[in-house]
């Protein structure tokens, strides 16, 4: 199945979305319509919210199936993803644009040489 769309008049959808294979991160002021298609579409249950304060989840933001990891900054949010059952890695290092520095799935990652050895270590512990 697919589907054109573009959230808050920005097609740049990687910017707003994070997808695993468990859940679908969405920002807390698209249409609900959106939040239904991208549901529908990509077969998880949608979660929507923010990141420390902003809808650029997608930027801030990497998961799989039932982890997310989020920069220092995002820390306050912890509990909420919590709640929904979904384990949460905090990462301490100078950088916080996760989302464009981490490439992961169920078989290993990819980081981005802009992460620090120390949070290199505490990303594959």
């Amino acid at each position: 199945m697919l589907a054109k769309r573009n959230l808050m008049k920005n097609p740049n959808i990687g910017l707003h979305v994070v997808a695993t294979e468990g859940y679908v991160l969405l920002p807390d002021h698209v249409r609900e319509k959106d939040v239904e298609t991208f549901s529908e579409i990509l077969g998880v249950r949608p979660l929507v919210t923010r990141i420390s304060g902003t809808s650029l989840l997608g930027v801030f933001a990497v998961g799989g199936k039932d982890f997310i990891i989020l920069p220092w900054i995002a820390e306050g949010d912890s509990e909420k993803f919590k709640k929904e059952g979904i384990e949460v890695f905090i990462l301490r290092d100078r950088v916080t644009a996760l989302g464009n520095l981490i490439a992961l799935n169920s078989r290993g990652a990819l980081i981005s040489e802009e992460i620090s050895p120390r949070a290199k270590k505490e990303l594959e512990d």
